[in-house]
């Protein structure tokens, strides 16, 4: 007669080697999806590249003009309205 043990010990085999089956099934499909996200990161991170250069020169000078904005803002404690 089988302990309840021995019928977990079972059960937890029986379950593992379906969870190794659909993982075998599934994993040709990861690869071939993971393939694709990286030639489509690789694709988009050279069309996005001159455009954030871009941006980068058409923003120049931004972050002191922000930094100067907040400071102003916290110095009229929040008052700002003309």
């Amino acid at each position: 007669m089988a302990t309840t043990l021995d019928l977990l010990k079972q059960q937890f085999a029986t379950l593992c080697q379906q969870r190794d089956a659909i993982l075998a099934r599934s994993e040709p499909l990861r690869a071939q999806r993971d393939a694709l996200v990286r030639q489509a990161e690789a694709t988009l991170a050279a069309e996005v590249a001159p455009l954030a250069a871009q941006i980068e020169v058409a923003e120049a000078g931004l972050t002191d003009l922000m930094k100067q904005i907040a400071q102003i803002a916290t110095a009229l404690d929040g008052r700002t309205a003309a």
